[in-house]
């Protein structure tokens, strides 16, 4: 699958150094992780855009673009920290920065079919973004790793599940980098006061993308200098692309400590997966920190259809009345018969169902969901 070409110079190759003008995922040669450099970088944030696309300029560019409103997500202060609370995003996860890019590569690129290597969150993320746009996938190579719930709701959008390999997209590639470093461009536009991000660690990735980020930022003339923390849970890193990224400094928990920290976070309402907990369980014995949760629980599940129920009726109509419109909007509209929560909930339903769309926008400094009504 070869890319379009933009204002990326090089597609640089991480273990062997081989090089390219085009845009790779990974390597041709030795089947390593590519990155993606730039011939110049200019820091232009396009505030009325409520996703990652806000920092076009510094990301790479299609003749399609794909989003469903990801990025943005909220800092919260959470006693002397901050903690960033990726769980905000379409499907709850970090993840859907990557898919936004990816899914964008791909429908520029005409792929109306991939095979994907299993990745949790990942793989629910893309197949997501790729609803409508291409056949997906999923290679399970190890079966007895995989989250059977998760399967679960791959099979309930469609995916195809496989055993067979030949996988033609896996996590580690260099879009998903490209995807994951907007955390970084959202922590300097926001001027966050900290003075390290720690993030959690399991394949390195993430905390290469932010390296990544911060270090085009300030060749883009931002002056932001966050230390990035890499943590582990247990023992050593093990095979991690730490190995080859320079300036992350690397803390290791018990697995003891991440699940003490996963129940007090819980109590706060933030139901989080255990490498997140454990980031911020590092962080807040730091001082000065920001913690990336990256992925919780509960933002996925099967949901009833509200499509033949009146308020489902209801809101379509409302709906295709006015355009588009936040559904407090809609709401309003039907005169309180139903309750704000049924109308979104029944908007959740016709968004699965692909009869209602959605986008983000900006209104007074805060991310707003504006629905629209499909034709059929």
């Amino acid at each position: 699958m070869d890319g379009e070409r933009c204002k990326v110079v090089t597609s640089r190759c991480l273990t062997c150094g081989y090089s390219s003008g085009d845009i790779l995922l990974r390597c041709p040669r030795c089947g390593g992780l590519a990155t993606l450099e730039y011939s110049e970088l200019r820091w232009r944030v396009n505030e009325g855009d409520a996703s990652i696309w806000r920092y076009s300029d510094l990301l790479p560019e299609f003749s399609r673009r794909v989003s469903l409103g990801e990025g943005l997500t909220p800092v919260r202060r959470v006693g002397t920290l901050y903690v960033k609370l990726e769980t905000a995003n379409p499907t709850g996860s970090y993840a859907d920065r990557a898919s936004a890019v990816l899914a964008s590569y791909l429908a520029s690129a005409g792929v109306d079919r991939v095979l994907v290597r299993y990745a949790e969150d990942f793989t629910y993320s893309l197949a997501t973004y790729l609803r409508g746009l291409a056949e997906v996938q999923v290679s399970l190579p190890r079966p007895a790793e995989v989250d059977p719930l998760e399967v679960l709701s791959l099979a309930d959008l469609g995916v195809t599940i496989t055993f067979e390999s030949g996988e033609n997209l896996i996590y580690e590639n260099s879009l998903t980098v490209e995807g994951l470093k907007t955390i970084a461009y959202e922590l300097a536009e926001r001027s966050v006061p900290a003075e390290r991000v720690v993030v959690p660690v399991e394949t390195g990735l993430l905390a290469l993308a932010l390296v990544k980020g911060l270090r085009e930022a300030r060749e883009a003339g931002i002056d932001v200098d966050y230390e990035v923390i890499g943590v582990v849970v247990g023992g050593e890193e093990g095979n991690t692309l730490l190995t080859r990224v320079r300036g992350v400094k690397v803390e290791r928990v018990s697995v003891e400590e991440a699940i003490e920290s996963m129940v007090l976070l819980a109590r706060r309402g933030m139901k989080v997966k255990l490498l997140s907990a454990a980031a911020v369980a590092v962080a807040s014995t730091l001082g000065r920190s920001l913690a990336v949760v990256t992925a919780g629980y509960g933002r996925r599940r099967i949901r009833k259809l509200y499509t033949r129920s009146k308020v489902g009726k209801e809101v379509l109509r409302v709906l295709k009345k006015l355009g588009e419109a936040t559904a407090y909007e809609i709401w309003s509209k039907l005169d309180g018969r139903f309750s704000l929560r049924g109308v979104y909930k029944s908007l959740a339903s016709l968004e699965e169902q692909g009869l209602v769309h959605y986008r983000y926008v900006v209104r007074g400094g805060r991310k707003v969901k504006l629905y629209r009504a499909l034709e059929h």
